[in-house]
C-alpha cells in the first residue's frame, strides 16, 4: 500500500511503496522533545520504500546521537524520519506526518518509566520499562556497556563479561548509533 506525507509547510512531500512495521508508542525524553508532545508513534520503514517527491533540498539532518541523523525540513522544522549509520537499510518514521491512513495502529508503549508526568497512558497496549528487548536481533541482543579504559581503547562488556579491545571496538561500531547513557538496549530499540 503506498503511503503519502508532508511537512507542516509542504516543502516536502514523500511517499512510502511498502510496509510499515513494528509500531509503537515512544515515551523516551528524545522522542517527546524531538515531537513535542507526550509520546511518538513510529514505525520502521525500509529506505529503499522511502521516495522524496518534492523538498529534497529541504531536508537536513541533526545528528543526536552518534550514527542517528534525525531528518527535518530545513524550512518548518517537521521531523521526517530518522536514519542509522550502522542499519542505512531501516528508517525510524514518525507516523504524523502521513497525509493518508496507514492502516496500522501502535502495538505497545516503549520506555514508559520516562513518559511525562502530565501524561496518563488509558489504552490496554502492552507497556515496557525500556524498549523490549526480545524483540531484538540475538546476535546483538543484551544489554552491552562501552567505556574508555585510561589508555583510551574501549572496552565492552555484555553482562559483566568484557571483551577485548579489537572485538569491542568492532561492537562498538555496530551499536554506537543506537547507544545511550542508560545502555544499548534502549537505542537498538530503533534500528532492530
Amino acid at each position: 500500500m503506498k503511503q503519502a506525507g508532508s511537512c507542516l509547510c509542504g516543502g516536502v512531500l514523500y511517499e512510502i511503496n511498502g510496509p510499515l512495521t513494528d509500531v509503537l508508542n515512544c515515551h523516551c525524553s528524545m522522542c517527546r522533545k524531538l515531537h513535542a508532545s507526550a509520546f511518538r508513534t513510529r514505525a520502521k520503514v525500509r529506505s529503499s520504500d522511502w521516495h522524496t517527491v518534492k523538498g529534497q533540498e529541504l531536508v537536513k539532518f541533526y545528528e543526536s546521537s552518534p550514527g542517528e541523523h534525525k531528518g527535518f525540513c530545513s524550512n518548518c522544522g517537521t521531523s521526517l524520519y530518522t536514519k542509522f549509520d550502522a542499519n542505512p537499510d531501516i528508517y525510524g518514521f514518525p507516523l504524523g506526518t502521513l497525509d493518508t491512513n496507514p492502516g496500522v495502529k501502535a502495538e505497545r508503549h516503549v520506555f514508559v518509566d520516562n513518559k511525562a508526568p502530565w501524561f496518563e497512558i488509558t489504552d490496554d497496549l502492552p507497556q515496557h520499562a525500556e524498549y523490549d528487548c526480545n524483540r531484538l536481533n540475538s546476535s546483538v541482543r543484551g544489554f552491552w556497556w562501552f567505556g574508555l579504559t585510561g589508555s583510551g581503547a574501549y572496552r565492552a562488556s555484555r553482562f559483566g563479561t568484557f571483551v577485548r579491545r579489537r572485538r569491542a571496538q568492532s561492537l562498538y561500531r555496530l551499536v554506537r548509533p543506537f547507544a545511550s547513557l542508560t545502555g544499548a538496549c534502549s537505542a537498538l530499540a530503533e534500528s532492530q
